[in-house]
């Protein structure tokens, strides 16, 4: 086996202008330390592949020969067989961004948390593989009964985003933010972003291109599981119980929270009294959009700004998100 079929057809069939790097071919364990061949931390073919990496991330140690040896027909067998001895021992967790060749095998396919809740509702299992990066697998870890072993197949796979700040500084900015408002900063799942299944990673475009049916029903108004996700009523719902539990936990205080867009749009949207079908009333929150909103005694709500972003004059805005 060298790179896998899907990654080879894709770049042999691209034009070579849009090749990002001959560095994509590789084999996948190009990036492993050998005897012979010491290694730094590195995190694999893709777009971070030569990013900083903590000098701490550890190592993949070599693939022993004869499974590089092995022809793709030759590893199916060997997986098919040892799943099937494993039974349900075994829970192979594969991440969206994941080849078709690795999704195949997955028990189940979803984003990181999703796949970490998952995971944990599986205790008869002993060994949980996560097809991931580095802090998926140890979320999936926190979350696994004692008995259970979190194995991530290839160390190499790490987050450039997810290491761009260390324990230490993310401590610290916990820190400052806590003191500049007086308060200790809470986490709060409910407020994660909306979980659109298998769309997530894809532009609207690709939505559109393959899920066609799907994208066409909901913006004829139809709530569906985005990419057997959530829907909208569902997002919506964790994030209203959520305001519910901090008013009151914190009635008369004033409340910081700090989410994703999304999570924002859907409150705003029952802010206005508006249906959850019509929720592109409500314009995009940019990054960092600061929207204000007092909820009075008996439930009044008045909003004061929305999508506030002129701290931001002046910087370049990048990045697009489905808008479904």
């Amino acid at each position: 086996m060298l790179t896998t079929s899907s990654i080879d057809m894709k770049i042999q069939a691209a034009p070579a202008a849009e090749l990002c790097s001959d560095e994509l071919t590789w084999d996948p364990w190009a990036y492993d330390a050998g005897p012979k061949r010491p290694q730094p931390p590195v995190y694999g073919a893709g777009a971070s592949q030569w990013d900083t990496i903590p000098g701490s991330t550890p190592v993949q140690a070599e693939i022993p020969e004869h499974y590089r040896s092995m022809s793709p027909d030759d590893l199916a067998r060997r997986i098919a067989a040892a799943k099937m001895t494993l039974g349900s021992r075994l829970v192979i967790l594969g991440h969206h961004y994941q080849r078709d060749e690795i999704i195949r095998w997955a028990d189940f396919r979803g984003d990181s948390f999703k796949l970490s809740q998952q995971a944990a509702s599986r205790r008869e299992a002993d060994f949980i593989v996560f097809c991931g990066v580095h802090f998926m697998a140890e979320s999936a870890d926190i979350l696994a009964g004692d008995h259970q072993r979190i194995i991530l197949p290839n160390l190499a796979a790490g987050c450039s985003m997810a290491d761009m700040a260390d324990e230490v500084q993310v401590r610290s900015c916990w820190k400052q933010l806590g003191e500049a408002l007086g308060v200790s900063p809470l986490p709060d799942v409910a407020w994660r972003e909306m979980d659109i299944g298998v769309w997530s990673g894809l532009t609207t475009a690709e939505v559109i291109a393959r899920h066609t049916a799907e994208w066409e029903r909901l913006r004829a108004g139809e709530d569906l599981p985005r990419g057997g996700g959530e829907t909208f009523a569902q997002f919506q719902g964790r994030i209203l119980r959520s305001v519910e539990q901090i008013r009151e936990i914190h009635a008369g205080e004033q409340v910081v929270i700090v989410t994703h867009g999304g999570a924002v749009r859907a409150f705003l949207l029952h802010c206005r009294g508006l249906d959850v079908s019509q929720f592109r009333q409500i314009d995009k929150i940019g990054n960092t959009g600061v929207s204000e909103v007092t909820i009075a005694t008996g439930g009044r709500v008045v909003i004061h700004s929305v999508n506030d972003i002129t701290h931001l004059d002046g910087l370049a805005l990048f990045g697009e998100a489905v808008d479904a």
